[in-house]
């Protein structure tokens, strides 16, 4: 549209003639040395200081010098027919390559065992999700194996496990309802305002159709009831209808409810966790008690009590639980140290008291000081 306030004259002109390409030209000119020192230089994802630590473990390592002499001569056919220690990478044999002394994946440093567990710890040193430090390793490193222990890695370390998000939400658990009036009866604690027309606003709500068509009323006295409002014919409702739009209407809300969510893994007892407060984010340290309900678990924390809490506020945790009452026999002798639970309190055996009557400290045993002369140095 902006163009049509203009006349153009088109003339057309021989390629040979054009001095300069033009911009959709696809005969590109590859390969141009820059005029300008430094640019040229060859650079890569790892500090040249790291290269050379790669290098020199690459050459100490006896597995990846048979790696190195495999690739030099070429691959055999079969996989049975490579040393145990060099089969790992046949799937990967077409992409793989020597480079000033380093084994490399297309772009990536084949990494020794020697220095693996570095590489590990120097991915893992912002504390960054088990994605991020795989979508860094990607781009830099690799071995056989090296998903799986990112992966252990980052399960065992409890300050990545404490700010993981929160659980994906379960499946819908719908309860049964009966199938006559009353059969099956619940309560709701509410406050009713206290206005003129409240009666008669509760008694337009319960008998008001529901989107479905149902009218809560006639669901529980089968029965239309009369209103304030004029109905020139009472009618029964048809509770054969009723019952099957509410297992449709049942139906449709767990199918949309189930769409973002999912089925977990129950627990054992005694296995470690970390448990969710569901008003704090974060994550605890804890083991399970016992097994409650379906999705209800009993869990004591490292740090605090004991608490009941939903399958969705727990999550595995893979290193052992950390009591936090532990005896140091060091400073109490195994033979003297009786400990009785006594509603929820720590009390001491008959054994632990002195003649005083006065129970000695847990953790401080009675000394008996001695009294030196002083000096008068003065």
């Amino acid at each position: 549209m902006r163009s049509n306030r203009y006349a153009f004259e088109l003339t057309w002109a021989k390629g040979s003639s054009l001095l300069i390409a033009d911009t959709l030209s696809r005969a590109a000119i590859c390969n141009i040395a820059s005029s300008e020192p430094g640019l040229t230089k060859e650079r890569s994802n790892i500090p040249d200081a790291m290269l050379e630590k790669l290098r020199a473990q690459t050459s100490k390592d006896d597995d990846m010098q048979v790696l190195i002499g495999i690739i030099k001569r070429g691959w055999p056919e079969e996989k049975s027919e490579l040393p145990p220690s060099a089969r790992p990478y046949f799937d990967f044999r077409e992409t793989m390559s020597i480079e000033n002394g380093l084994i490399v994946r297309g772009e990536k440093v084949i990494v020794p065992k020697a220095m693996r567990g570095e590489i590990k710890r120097r991915l893992h040193a912002a504390h960054l999700s088990t994605d991020s430090m795989l979508r860094r390793a990607r781009r830099t490193v690799f071995w056989p194996g090296i998903v799986a222990e990112i992966k252990q890695m980052a399960d065992a370390c409890e300050t990545c496990q404490q700010s993981k998000p929160r659980n994906q939400k379960e499946t819908l658990v719908q309860h049964e309802t009966g199938q006559q009036p009353w059969e099956k009866v619940g309560s709701d604690i509410f406050k009713i305002i206290d206005h003129e027309d409240q009666y008669e606003g509760l008694l337009g709500l319960r008998n008001t159709p529901r989107q479905d068509g149902i009218i809560p009323a006639q669901v529980i006295f089968q029965r239309e009831m009369r209103t304030l409002l004029p109905s020139l014919k009472m009618r029964n409702p048809d509770l054969t209808n009723i019952q099957k739009k509410k297992i449709e209407h049942n139906r449709k809300v767990k199918k949309q409810f189930d769409k973002k969510a999912k089925d977990m893994h129950p627990f054992q007892r005694h296995q470690t966790v970390y448990y969710q407060n569901p008003d704090k984010p974060g994550w605890n340290p804890g083991r399970i008690i016992n097994r409650i309900s379906d999705r209800s678990y009993g869990v004591e924390g490292e740090t605090s009590g004991t608490y009941t809490r939903n399958r969705v506020h727990l999550r595995p945790k893979h290193t052992p639980f950390k009591s936090r009452i532990q005896v140091d026999d060091d400073v109490m002798p195994a033979e003297d140290t009786t400990m009785v639970e006594d509603n929820c309190q720590w009390r001491y055996s008959q054994s632990h008291v002195p003649q005083n009557g006065r129970a000695a400290h847990p953790t401080r045993p009675a000394v008996e000081l001695q009294h030196s002369p002083q000096t008068d140095e003065s």
